[in-house]
């Protein structure tokens, strides 16, 4: 039996002004309730963790644990609230046999907060504004994993991990009573996907020198939109991430080479008046070198990135009224970045 105790504290001092340039030309300052501002969180969390042997290949894990949470808002909008969460976990690990592990996890969850949520802010490039919510409250989950590692021998290994989680008071964005909106919680949501991780070597095959890097992740999600009440992704969720890395060391020489590419997709960020996205053109970023492992004690790696020359989008939709469809304007960056060298040398003299 572990016992473990943890305390903190949290604070957020902030102050804002908003400033306006009148038809005189005289800079005038507007009022922005709520945007000035000090948040305080005091945390303690009390834990105990059990762990035993249930079989010769199987073994059982558990934790219980209490947080409490003081959070506090100054200013005329503030309040004092304080919470009490249970969180905790209930796992169980399998050698199924030489080679193949498969570990089993459900887990109570806290969230933190982002103090600067409490806070009303404008920005001025995108011409958003957000105005103060001191009702905000941490979101909490259930998550169920599975975990397992598979062993391919000579030929490398392989992880997977599809997991769900349920979702209680997530933050996003919402209307706020008395006008306006800013980040606060909805409901419910559900949140789910899987991980996946696959280690190719060439030594399987009889070739000497060469490993294969692949990682994939893809998850959905589903959230009532607080406006229109359909169900949508979670606001800024990442659906897709794609990695491959691929590595040749030539037998008895000290050179190599290799290249690696990666994209990754997510989904819209919604707002009560706007729908964003930021994301990259396929196949994302993609790189290649040439490496010398010994050059008077040296390593030396020559790489050229960027070949397929990515985009990164920026795409908005801005509307007089999203209920009804009515759009103000529409908004659509890409910015390119070029072919990208470098020359790395690593080691000591």
């Amino acid at each position: 039996l572990l016992l473990a105790a943890e305390g903190v504290r949290n604070f957020l001092d902030i102050e804002s002004t908003l400033k306006e340039l009148d038809a005189a030309g005289d800079i005038i300052p507007v009022e922005l309730e709520g945007a000035t501002a000090r948040v305080d969180e005091d945390r303690a969390e009390l834990q105990a963790t059990y762990s035993r042997p249930l079989a010769s290949n199987l073994q059982f894990q558990a934790s219980i644990a209490a947080e409490y949470s003081r959070l506090s808002q100054s200013g005329p909008l503030g309040q004092t609230r304080t919470f009490y969460r249970p969180k905790g976990f209930v796992s169980l690990d399998w050698r199924v046999r030489d080679g193949v592990n498969i570990a089993s996890r459900i887990e109570r969850m806290v969230g933190q907060l982002n103090f600067f949520d409490f806070n009303a802010s404008v920005d001025l490039n995108q011409d958003r504004a957000d105005v103060t919510n001191d009702d905000l409250e941490p979101q909490q989950s259930w998550r169920a994993e599975i975990e397992a590692n598979i062993s391919l021998g000579d030929l490398g290994t392989l992880h997977l991990r599809p997991f769900y989680e349920d979702i209680t008071d997530i933050v996003d964005q919402i209307p706020i009573e008395g006008g306006g909106q800013a980040p606060g919680n909805i409901d419910s949501a559900t949140l789910y996907g899987f991980e996946s991780d696959l280690t190719l070597l060439s030594e399987g095959i009889g070739w000497r020198g060469t490993r294969l890097d692949i990682n994939v992740a893809a998850s959905g999600s589903s959230v009532e939109d607080p406006l229109l009440g359909f169900d949508r992704e979670i606001s800024g969720n990442q659906t897709i991430s794609l990695g491959t890395e691929i590595r040749h060391d030539f037998p008895n020489t000290s050179w190599a080479i290799g290249g690696s590419t990666s994209w990754e997709d997510t989904a819209d960020n919604v707002r009560l008046d706007e729908i964003f996205v930021r994301n990259e053109s396929f196949p994302g970023f993609t790189s290649v070198f040439v490496e010398n492992k010994d050059v008077a004690g040296l390593t030396l790696r020559l790489a050229v990135a960027n070949l397929n020359n990515r985009q990164n989008r920026f795409d908005r939709i801005v509307f007089t009224d999203r209920a009804a469809g009515v759009v103000d304007f529409v908004e659509d960056r890409d910015r390119e970045f070029g072919t990208i060298f470098t020359f790395e040398i690593e080691g000591s003299f």
